[in-house]
């Protein structure tokens, strides 16, 4: 996997975050403190509470957040209380108002994606033993009664054989990356594992083992029905330069452009985020030059057909963001697109730590304490819903507000 390649920020931050032990974010947002040039207020603020009104609503650590059922939050993570519920343990809900278990009994380990469809909650991470099956480790389905397999397979067991690190829904088809060799039982269903919701079938979008070289962090469908995956691979499905991200369309892999990738590709570093917006692809990735534009530095745009940098230095030579960047987290508001991860004083901005956003001409920082950023530490998800921007990590606090323990969030004004 990644370890082969010569990268040592490769080996610094994996996609799995740190304990809430070895990691403790904290979010230091002064409320009124937000530059006068920002379209967002910066004023962080807790999402509902714990048992009583003084504790935190969660008591860990958030790397997941989805808003595919309207008007519900559901957040993934490691934390073992949300809203003071013990059984909302690790996949939690919140309408809005009050936080919910999702499913019983609750799942015993930590849940790194989330996905939504026809009433049903589809969990991925780390956990083994859902609702008391032995069959049911790592990836497994909520159906409102009881947990199940998202799809059959051709040996005894679970589906999957290692972490889930990310899902996405195409149609009727569930689309599951991780860290696992054979899904499902097929040989070619390394690393990613599609599934018929409709009638349990399980394939892979391999002919051949060994195919796909290295594990997926991310994945992501465009309006088109394209599915995008990152991670650490090369030359997916034998593409040259089918290297950390990758497009499946029509039954086939396709690389994005090329780049200074040591096999043509566009990208030479690991890809840790993708969104996408219509048909454009959002890339969160380690890597600088993105398809060998000097200005697309960890953040860049895949417009089908070319590559786009997102905003520059001040001197328009450069990326914004500093060389070394970890991109866990996209998300957008309308024309607004925004980054969480680990970065510091991106842009020669003090203030511009873990979060930023582009406002179409540049990028900004969303707020500040003093002469620094808001956070010390990882963000690693994001979410827009209900005009707020949703922020999970490892933080303990959030403008100073101490029951902003995992999750938080800033109203969007415009």
């Amino acid at each position: 996997m990644h370890g082969t390649r010569n990268s040592s920020r490769r080996r610094t931050a994996l996609r799995a975050a740190p304990s809430l032990a070895a990691l403790l974010v904290v979010l230091v947002l002064s409320a009124g403190a937000v530059a006068s040039t920002s379209p967002l207020s910066g004023i962080w603020s807790h999402v509902g509470t714990g048992g009583t009104a003084s504790k935190p609503s969660l008591n860990g650590a958030v790397y997941a957040l989805n808003t595919d059922d309207p008007g519900v939050l559901f957040a993934g993570g490691s934390f073992t209380s949300a809203g003071g519920h013990a059984t909302a343990a690790y996949l939690a809900r919140w309408n809005g108002t009050k936080w919910s278990a999702v499913g019983s009994p609750r799942l015993k380990g930590a849940v790194h994606a989330i996905a939504y469809h026809a009433g049903k909650v589809y969990a991925g991470g780390v956990f083994t033993n859902a609702g008391g099956n032995p069959d049911l480790d790592f990836v497994a389905v909520w159906n409102g009664h009881k947990w199940g397999r998202v799809c059959n397979s051709t040996v005894p067991g679970p589906l999957v054989s290692g972490n889930v690190n990310a899902l996405q829904i195409i149609g009727s088809t569930l689309y599951i990356g991780g860290s696992f060799a054979n899904g499902a039982g097929i040989a070619s269903a390394d690393y990613l594992l599609a599934c018929n919701l409709t009638t349990g079938v399980a394939s892979s979008t391999m002919l051949n083992d060994g195919d796909f070289g290295g594990s997926v962090y991310a994945l992501a469908a465009d309006s088109d029905g394209t599915l995008y995956a990152g991670g650490g691979f090369t030359n997916l499905g034998k593409v040259p330069g089918a290297d950390d991200v990758a497009a499946y369309s029509n039954g086939s892999w396709h690389a994005l452009g090329t780049g200074p990738g040591p096999n043509g590709g566009s990208i030479d570093d690991f890809v840790r985020s993708l969104m996408a917006v219509g048909t454009n692809l959002y890339v969160g990735t380690d890597a600088n030059d993105v398809g060998g534009i000097a200005q697309a530095d960890h953040v860049a745009r895949w417009n089908g057909t070319s590559w786009r940098a997102l905003g520059a230095n001040k001197a328009g030579s450069n990326g914004w963001f500093p060389s070394t960047a970890f991109i866990y987290g996209l998300a957008h508001y309308r024309s607004y697109i925004f980054a969480t991860g680990s970065f510091q004083n991106a842009g020669s901005n003090s203030h511009a730590d873990n979060i930023a956003f582009f406002d179409g001409v540049k990028w900004r920082p969303l707020g500040a304490k003093g002469t620094n950023g808001p956070w010390i530490g990882y963000g690693l998800a994001l979410a827009t819903i209900s005009r707020k921007l949703y922020a999970g990590g490892n933080f303990t606090s959030a403008g100073n507000d101490t029951k902003a323990v995992g999750i938080a969030s800033t109203p969007l004004h415009r």
